[in-house]
């Protein structure tokens, strides 16, 4: 009886007072809810920490590997029509 009532009247704060001296009723309430308490927030952290290492990373192998090539590509291309033009 004593767990029901402390679970009904937990937000009244002159029951949950008078309810202090069982402790461990007070205890088995607030337990359930202790361990989910953050965990949105790192989930959310993780996974812009992952997407922006792995954009990062993408975003230089594209530019390596693809960008640069290609300038010097073109570059050279031009280089050698203007030598042919002259």
């Amino acid at each position: 009886m004593g767990f029901c009532l402390n679970k009904i009247f937990l937000f009244n704060s002159t029951i949950k007072h008078y309810l202090s001296f069982f402790p461990t009723l007070l205890y088995k309430t607030k337990k359930m809810i202790a361990p989910i308490a953050g965990k949105f927030r790192k989930q959310v952290i993780k996974d812009i920490t992952i997407s922006l290492v792995l954009g990062a990373a993408g975003g230089a192998a594209w530019w390596n590997l693809y960008h640069i090539p290609n300038v010097q590509r073109r570059d050279a291309y031009y280089a050698k029509l203007e030598a042919s033009k002259q």
